[in-house]
């Protein structure tokens, strides 16, 4: 996407983003974070894509050093993994999909580069890299690690590479491996999801059923959903059977919902799960956050007047969405020094202050 064009389609907000997950186990790894970081990643490939291209050039060069210097223990893990594969999935074993399984069990995670010395120098040029960017948190750094992984794999690699310095294949093959590390976010989100549904499950607590007459039907709870679309589906099934056409029949739903809503509420105690914040407005947070977050940084209040919306709304909007996805704020000591020079003398009077002289003289008259 134009950066420019995405930067227009914030300021304009035509559509606002929820986060559509319910109840969830209450931790850093929850769907509803791993969702908005997925989103987050999309936005800087938007907003900040000059951030991607850096990653590339300043990291591959000691990720290819590392394997260069690991082939051993790749070609060990590679006869571990295809000998894991049925023989029957044929698509698994193929040479790429092996390497990369390999390649995920050698360095799972950014903090595992600390353990070799081809991985320290990998690890410093992530670090030099997020710090670069005032993104050092550990899952920006593994999402980074993904992010060479996928491109080391990648079918159009060496033809990207062949046709430099022509930077345009690169570049387009630079952007879909980046949407790998957000698509394995939200991968990561599904499956957090799908563990927390089958405790509940086992509950007995995962779907509301409604029986009065003739009147029969189930929803899903609000699990993979907020609890304001878990009643309007209820809503649009109990309208679609035309039951507020039934005598008693709304009366008995609400009395079944209200008996269901307490029950979620004690398992969810029980399993310690907690819904999500349902903001209306994730996407525009998250967007505002990388503006203020991500060089060229802006300042709340360039942020504001560009968005048209006051400062405070901004600075709390990008404040909850850097808590939400765990990320720490970069210091606004630098913002300091962007606004009036102290001291400075205005060239001509300002309006505004000869305005409430004259208001004055008037009133004194």
């Amino acid at each position: 996407m134009n950066p420019a064009f995405a930067r227009q389609n914030i300021q304009n907000e035509p559509t606002s983003k929820r986060l559509r997950f319910g109840y969830e186990a209450k931790s850093t790894e929850r769907p509803s974070v791993q969702t908005a970081r997925a989103e987050f990643l999309k936005l800087i490939l938007d907003f900040r894509p000059a951030a991607i291209l850096d990653l590339f050039t300043s990291c591959y060069p000691p990720f290819v050093k590392l394997l260069e210097g690991s082939e051993t223990p790749i070609a060990t893990i590679s006869e571990a993994v295809e000998a894991s594969i049925p023989e029957e999935a044929y698509v698994l074993r193929q040479p790429k999909f092996i390497r990369e399984a390999a390649l995920k069990k050698l360095i799972p995670h950014a903090i595992d580069l600390k353990k070799s010395e081809g991985g320290i120098n990998l690890r410093h040029a992530l670090e030099n890299w997020a710090s670069e960017y005032h993104l050092l948190e550990e899952w920006l750094l593994d999402d980074a690690l993904v992010f060479l992984r996928t491109f080391e794999v990648a079918d159009d690699k060496p033809m990207a590479l062949s046709l430099l310095p022509d930077w345009h294949f690169l570049f387009n093959l630079l952007w879909r491996t980046w949407q790998n590390a957000a698509h394995e976010r939200n991968f990561c989100a599904l499956r957090g999801l799908f563990q927390s549904n089958v405790v509940v499950e086992e509950r007995d607590a995962f779907t509301f059923k409604f029986k009065y007459e003739a009147l029969e039907f189930e929803v899903s709870g609000p699990f993979s959903k907020s609890l304001s679309d878990f009643r309007q589906e209820i809503d649009r099934k109990f309208n679609a059977l035309r039951g507020p056409t039934v005598r008693g029949a709304r009366k008995h739903l609400n009395y079944r919902l209200r008996k269901y809503l307490a029950r979620l509420s004690d398992v969810a105690k029980d399993l310690n799960l907690a819904p999500p914040p349902g903001w209306r407005k994730t996407e525009v947070y998250l967007a505002w956050l990388i503006e203020y977050q991500i060089p060229d940084c802006k300042t709340y209040r360039q942020i504001a007047r560009e968005v048209n919306r006051d400062e405070k709304t901004v600075r709390k909007g990008i404040q909850r969405a850097a808590s939400h996805i765990g990320l720490a704020l970069r210091s606004a000591k630098a913002d300091r020094h962007l606004g009036r020079p102290k001291g400075a003398k205005d060239k001509g009077p300002r309006r505004r202050v000869e305005s409430i002289k004259r208001k004055l003289r008037g009133n004194g008259s």
